[in-house]
């Protein structure tokens, strides 16, 4: 799983954003871990309502628009995070710079929040999963089991890998400041314009 469609949902989320915010391989291996493990946690408690609310959450949750608001919320975020990480860390504006200290700047809490965003958000595969686990769960841990079991196929992908080179191409580009800079906004737009795609889908 972790090698198709959502490698092709978290790639264009993740990457852009590490290579804005993060510098150095360390530091890009623990973002991917971050935000990998989000996205897991995220599985795990909607296989745990699924299993526990069967019907009713893949009813309510999906056909009734709530995960649709989730989407949207996610892309906002994302479209936020683009533009903080394009702003800068000189930029004047005291909301941008709190917003900026806090998320992107607060150690891993950026990815967190975008991992657990986009495994929140519908998508083929988790829509798949979620009909499985409604139809196959006796109970809530069962659903959490299973959950938990997609989680780790999708962690177990190329996010790990590519999140480290960003980190370390973007730390090997400090010695470069002009084109740090430029690369580091460049990320930035990226990512705002990932977010504008989903929000427009």
């Amino acid at each position: 799983m972790g090698w198709g469609p959502c490698m092709g949902v978290c790639l264009p989320v993740i990457l852009p954003y590490i290579a804005g915010a993060e510098k150095g391989w360390k530091k890009g291996f623990l973002a991917s871990l971050a935000f990998s493990v989000s996205r897991f946690t995220a599985y795990v408690i909607l296989g745990f309502l699924a299993g526990f609310a069967a019907k009713m959450l893949l009813r309510g949750f999906y056909q009734h628009n709530i995960g649709l608001y989730i989407n949207k919320v996610g892309a906002a975020i994302i479209i936020l995070f683009g533009v903080l990480i394009i702003l800068g860390k000189n930029f004047q504006s005291p909301f941008c710079r709190i917003l900026r200290e806090h998320t992107i700047e607060k150690g891993m809490r950026g990815t967190i929040i975008l991992g657990f965003l986009t495994g929140l958000s519908p998508c083929a595969p988790l829509m798949g999963a979620l009909a499985m686990i409604i139809l196959e769960a006796k109970n809530g841990l069962q659903g959490m089991a299973f959950g938990a079991a997609f989680g780790l196929g999708t962690m177990l992908s190329p996010v790990l890998l590519f999140g480290t080179l960003a980190g370390g191409a973007s730390s090997y580009l400090l010695k470069f400041k002009r084109a740090s800079d430029i690369a580091g906004r460049a990320c930035g737009a990226l990512l705002a314009l990932w977010g504008v795609l989903i929000l427009l889908r």
